[in-house]
């Protein structure tokens, strides 16, 4: 039950960050397609009220930009925070079975050691 919510918060962590690299990677692309347009037109007579709106839009762009790196870098971290609880939970989890494994074994040894002594001398008097 626990590794199952453990799991569906990783899922939902990751399909998170999936969803927020894409609008980062959106963004990006949408900057450099601004800065490009800015390009065009900068410097160019006749087109300075063009180009301050072409900057407006670059300057936007940016800041679009910079709050889904923001966001991306954020939900990466909350990622692999969870996925490292996960982890050390498991693991703390598999040094527990493997302790109760072996003290029922050597309990189980012990027996069998019990057993087979008392066992022993009533072969001997066969």
């Amino acid at each position: 039950e626990e590794y199952s919510r453990m799991l569906t918060s990783i899922k939902t962590a990751i399909q998170q960050r999936q969803d927020i690299k894409s609008a980062y990677m959106h963004s990006i692309s949408d900057l450099e397609s601004k800065q490009n347009a800015l390009k065009k037109v900068v410097n160019v007579p006749g087109k300075e009220t063009l180009a301050l709106s072409k900057e407006q839009a670059v300057t936007t762009a940016k800041e679009a930009m910079e709050s889904a790196k923001y966001e991306y870098e954020r939900v990466s971290e909350r990622l692999l925070i969870e996925y490292e609880t996960f982890k050390c939970r498991k693991v703390a989890d598999i040094k527990e079975i493997i302790l109760n494994f072996v003290t029922l074994q050597i309990e189980f040894h012990k027996q069998s050691e019990q057993a087979w002594t008392e066992l022993l001398p009533k072969i001997e008097s066969i």
